[in-house]
């Protein structure tokens, strides 16, 4: 019997405390609550990634303030999770929705420039597919986070 992310994540909630680093893949995360609480238990993590877990929202919790590296590939983001305005640690996003150019990407706006990566004084890199970062975003990057290295893929 195959176990459901909630119940993988609900097994994780007692050692929250001590985890350091999160990587789930190929799983549903589509209205789980478990991983919300999660967020709010975890308050060590520095590296988390959620690649191709359906997920549309990033829950907010204290588990983003230390977190230094964050992949987010082939969910469902219809924007840059807001609650990332608290990762001032984070040095590395990575991020890109669809693995298909079906599946709809996205896209950075200036918005999620000027809302969310202006106010993350540690990133040093961001890395996406070229078609994310339309020029407006590219030049509001630009001018926001100069420091910032932005590797775009063209795949």
């Amino acid at each position: 019997m195959r176990n459901s992310p909630d119940q993988l994540l609900a097994a994780i909630v007692p050692q929250a405390p001590a985890l350091t680093a999160l990587h789930m893949a190929h799983c549903s995360l589509a209205g789980s609550h478990t991983l919300a609480a999660l967020a709010q238990a975890t308050t060590r993590l520095r590296s988390l990634v959620l690649n191709f877990c359906n997920a549309a929202a990033l829950p907010a919790g204290p588990y983003l303030q230390g977190l230094e590296e964050l992949t987010l590939l082939g969910n469902r983001f219809p924007s840059l999770p807001p609650a990332l305005v608290v990762a001032g640690s984070l040095t590395r996003l990575v991020f890109h929705n669809g693995s298909h150019d079906w599946q709809s990407p996205l896209v950075l706006s200036v918005a999620d420039v000027d809302n969310v990566l202006a106010h993350l004084p540690a990133l040093r890199k961001l890395t996406t597919k070229a078609r994310c970062v339309p020029e407006p975003a590219r030049e509001r990057l630009a001018a926001a986070l100069p420091q910032l290295q932005v590797v775009l893929i063209n795949k």
